[in-house]
């Protein structure tokens, strides 16, 4: 039985529409509180999604509370994630892709950027993006 291959616009799509559909309707004063976010890996055509909320963490996230703790010290702004600083990765290309939606406290999140291997994508995301 041949796998089945996701490409990455039903792959876009189906994650928009999970992380819209987890969204609860809210007020203007409750939306802007709100974080929920769909986060995943994609490597070597396996893809891992986890959903993260924030204030009481929860979600399917395995370290939903660092998480939460280090978007909102970044302001929930990805490149501001501090990751794992002074890790050393090897020279190796094994590419994975690091992708986010949803919603930081009122904005709208899309994040997607591909590291050359594991290590640099937690050297770049972790606790918050992992695999």
């Amino acid at each position: 039985m041949r796998p089945r291959i996701k490409t990455m616009s039903s792959m876009g799509v189906a994650l928009i529409a999970v992380a819209m559909m987890g969204a609860p309707t809210a007020t203007a004063t409750t939306a802007a509180q709100e974080i929920f976010l769909v986060l995943g890996v994609q490597a070597r055509g396996i893809d891992r999604f986890v959903t993260l909320r924030c204030d009481p963490p929860s979600g399917t996230h395995p370290h939903s509370e660092s998480a939460c703790r280090v978007l909102g010290e970044a302001g929930g702004d990805f490149a501001k994630i501090p990751g794992q600083p002074g890790t050393l990765c090897p020279d190796i290309y094994d590419p994975v892709t690091a992708i986010a939606s949803g919603d930081y406290q009122g904005a709208r999140v899309i994040f997607r950027q591909t590291y050359p291997n594991r290590c640099d994508l937690a050297r770049h995301t972790a606790p918050l993006i992992e695999l």
